[in-house]
């Protein structure tokens, strides 16, 4: 129940933010690695943003088979077995 009042919390914030006209900037996944070193998530995405030159979009297109973190790696697209 925490949980959601602390999502209705942010949402109200993100919400007068918005009507104030203040430009809301999204971290980069290496901004976000950078303030939680310890998460591997975070240091999968930070390596694969790197690795796809700075795009996310590129993470999708990835054909590098032979990576390790191929296929743990984020935004990949979905596979139908």
């Amino acid at each position: 129940m925490t949980e959601l009042k602390g999502l209705k919390k942010a949402q109200a914030l993100n919400k007068a933010r918005l009507e104030s006209g203040e430009r809301i900037v999204l971290k980069t996944p290496i901004e976000r690695f950078e303030k939680n070193k310890k998460s591997l998530r975070l240091a999968i995405n930070a390596k694969c943003f790197d690795c796809s030159g700075f795009v996310k979009t590129e993470i999708t297109k990835c054909v590098a088979t032979s990576c390790p973190l191929f296929y743990v790696r984020p935004y990949k697209k979905r596979i139908d077995k």
